[in-house]
């Protein structure tokens, strides 16, 4: 009887502690958007010695977590280059069969950009460019892209 009972409070916290609140999950949002917006770079899943996730990588999973494709589509008139590819790649994402139309207009987007790919070494591109690889490599900054087939 107290197993039962013991097992049946845990589930209740464990439940209550795993759902998120439309507050809460707005909140966090807003949190990964400041740290978002004092990025200067867009870093790839592995990055530096010894391969640690780049900041970029780390947002990119929160910003998918917590926002919508309403939220990705808002984003893509931001005037920073790297919210743009942020919404660029949640729209990835999230609108893998409307990615090319969703995206058509910053495909010639000439926003210059600093991309960290693979490592430690950095290169620039432009938003365009972005748009061009993620449309070209399905693993693009070591995400797993699915095509429009496998959605």
């Amino acid at each position: 009887m107290k197993r039962a009972v013991i097992s049946a409070i845990l589930l209740t916290l464990f439940v209550g502690c795993s759902t998120v609140t439309p507050d809460a999950k707005r909140e966090r949002f807003e949190a990964a958007m400041a740290k978002l917006r004092a990025l200067d770079s867009v870093e790839g899943k592995w990055v530096g010695m010894p391969s640690g996730h780049g900041r970029f990588y780390v947002l990119s999973e929160q910003f998918l977590l917590y926002g919508s494709p309403t939220d990705y589509r808002a984003m893509l008139i931001e005037t920073n280059a790297v919210v743009r590819v942020m919404a660029l790649v949640c729209l990835a994402h999230t609108e893998r069969s409307a990615f090319v139309d969703l995206v058509k207009p910053y495909s010639d987007d000439q926003s210059k950009v600093v991309l960290f790919p693979h490592g430690c070494v950095g290169e620039e591109t432009t938003v365009g460019g972005i748009v061009h690889s993620i449309e070209t490599n399905r693993y693009f900054l070591g995400w797993v892209l699915k095509t429009s087939n496998e959605r």
